[in-house]
């Protein structure tokens, strides 16, 4: 199976590329995570570096969380054996529309 993974383009050009890789080259762990904004808004989201990731969050990097309102705070996280499977599971609580589902989901 080969997966594609996005990486940056050497220095002397601009943006990002897919390139295919083997799956089992990406072994990284994914992480599951609920953030609550300023404005008691909830954001969920998937990474494989959960504090890089928070990081990025708290500086206002992202659209969707900036939009909410900042600042954010994790509220519940969990961990999952691969980055595609916790990918899985955002999409599900995405689906429900409804963050005290997707809180028990994750508490369990």
């Amino acid at each position: 199976i080969c997966l594609f993974k996005q990486v940056k383009q050497p220095r002397h050009s601009r943006g990002w590329f897919l390139v295919r890789v083997q799956a089992g080259a990406l072994q990284s762990m994914g992480t599951v995570y609920i953030l609550q904004s300023a404005s008691g808004k909830f954001y969920i989201g998937s990474t494989d570096n959960l504090s890089r990731r928070l990081l990025h969050h708290q500086a206002g990097y992202s659209p969707s969380t900036k939009r909410l309102g900042l600042p954010v705070k994790l509220v519940i996280s969990k961990n999952y054996t691969s980055l595609s499977e916790a990918r899985c599971v955002e999409r599900l609580l995405k689906s429900w529309k409804n963050s005290s589902k997707a809180f028990a989901y994750l508490s369990r």
